[in-house]
């Protein structure tokens, strides 16, 4: 079974070996401490926050016209009350 952010397979190239002398300690920190599956949990995690901060943004021009708009409204000598 798939899911939508899991390849059926990976394309691309890695050695068949990887010593522990070949990552950092931090590299190592995270894998002991998040597993294995490290990488793929800040890749999500990475997305999520790229998706929420997109959003926030969006948010903010919205606020954002419609305190132009209300300050228009406010401002505007034309409008009948």
């Amino acid at each position: 079974m798939t899911t939508p952010d899991k390849p059926e397979k990976f394309d691309g190239e890695l050695p068949t070996h990887i010593a522990l002398t070949d990552f950092s300690v931090e590299s190592l920190e995270a894998l002991d401490h998040f597993g294995i599956e490290a990488p793929a949990k800040l890749n999500s995690y990475a997305m999520a926050l790229e998706d929420a901060l997109i959003e926030q943004v969006n948010r903010n021009k919205e606020y954002k016209d419609e305190i132009e708009r209300l300050k228009k409204l406010l401002t505007d000598n034309d409008i009948n009350h």
